[in-house]
């Protein structure tokens, strides 16, 4: 394309680029270009849940809907649970830091029940597999995202890449 192309021809390259593609080959194609050109999509703007299950938010009246969201999710254990909760406040509030209380505000949004009594537990129990990153913040790790995006489909989460677990290492004497 020429510096001087008009506004339609370049959506008509585009369309023609992305009209053979899936419906949410489409949306990766975009959203990887608006990456690329130091641009994000607004969970607002990115619509309704994607056909896989995807990481994109189902959006009710403007407002995002935690209850939708963990019913497309469909978490099987509490530490997935938490993993869905931090994931929809990551695309919801673009939040990346969670507490106790904002957990227990998103489970109750989503009608789900919070264990306050084991809530330490669960979290090491996230953060030994490796959903969470180590640390007070609570934070989603990468591959926590990756395993929340690929839900509910099972064959996807178990064909994610773990991430190796470090090891301490010691001097020879």
């Amino acid at each position: 394309m020429s510096a001087k192309s008009s506004i339609a021809s370049v959506a008509s390259e585009i369309f023609d680029l992305l009209d053979p593609l899936p419906m949410e080959e489409r949306q990766r194609a975009v959203a990887g270009a608006l990456t690329l050109l130091g641009m994000t999509v607004a969970p607002a703007a990115q619509g309704a849940q994607s056909p896989s299950g995807g990481s994109n938010l189902s959006m009710a009246g403007g407002q995002a809907n935690a209850q939708a969201f963990f019913a497309s999710k469909d978490p099987g254990n509490k530490i997935e649970e938490l993993a869905v909760a931090a994931r929809f406040r990551e695309l919801s509030a673009n939040e990346h830091q969670h507490s106790k209380v904002e957990f227990q505000k998103v489970f109750k949004e989503a009608r789900r029940n919070f264990d306050v009594t084991h809530f330490a537990r669960d979290m090491e129990n996230a953060k030994t597999r490796n959903l969470f990153n180590r640390g007070k913040e609570n934070q989603l790790a990468y591959y926590g995202q990756q395993y929340t995006d690929a839900l509910p489909d099972r064959a996807a989460v178990k064909a994610l890449k773990r991430p190796k677990r470090g090891r301490a290492k010691t001097q020879k004497t």
